[in-house]
C-alpha cells in the first residue's frame, strides 16, 4: 500500500511540476518547456518560488512551502535514523547499546559527515555521490580496483 501510494502521489506530483513550468514558460513568452533554464535543484529552488509568487499574497505561499521543505527534510532524517539505528542495534555489536546513546552517536557522526556539503563544494559533493556510477568508479579507483 505504501509503495503504490508513493508511486502515485510522485506521479501526480509530476503532473503539477510541468504544469508549473508550463506557467513559467508561458510568463516568460517561451514557446517550450525546454526553454527554460531550470534543472537540478534549480527545480525546487528557482521555480516553484517563482510560480508561487506570482499568486495573490505569494510571498506568504513562498514562506509555506519553504516551511513544508524543512518539515519534510526533518520527516525523512527522523525516518533514516530510525531505520539506520533499527539495524545497528539488530547486530551483536550494538544489541547492549542503550538506544538513546547510540542515537546520539550515529546523529553526531551523521551531523560531522555532512559537514562537507555546507561548504561552497557542497553541490560537488552531491553530484558526486548522487550519480551512483561516478561514486562507485571513484570508490574503486581510490581503492586501487580498477587501474
Amino acid at each position: 500500500v505504501v509503495a503504490i501510494s508513493n508511486c502515485l502521489f510522485s506521479f501526480i506530483a509530476g503532473f503539477a511540476v510541468f504544469a508549473t513550468l508550463g506557467h513559467l514558460a508561458h510568463l516568460e513568452g517561451h514557446d517550450s518547456v525546454s526553454d527554460l533554464e531550470y534543472g537540478g535543484f534549480g527545480l525546487v529552488f528557482g521555480s516553484w518560488p517563482v510560480a508561487l509568487g506570482t499568486l495573490p499574497g505569494g510571498e506568504h505561499w513562498i514562506r509555506l512551502f519553504f516551511v513544508m521543505l524543512f518539515l519534510l527534510g526533518i520527516d525523512s532524517a527522523f525516518s533514516f535514523m530510525e531505520g539506520f539505528i533499527t539495524v545497528l542495534q539488530d547486530t551483536k555489536t550494538f544489541s547492549n547499546v542503550n538506544r538513546k546513546w547510540l542515537s546520539l552517536g550515529v546523529t553526531m557522526l551523521a551531523f560531522l559527515l555532512s559537514l562537507m556539503y555546507a561548504t561552497d563544494a557542497g553541490l560537488i559533493f552531491l553530484d558526486t555521490i548522487g550519480k551512483p556510477q561516478v561514486f562507485f568508479y571513484s570508490c574503486c579507483a581510490r581503492t586501487k580496483w580498477i587501474q
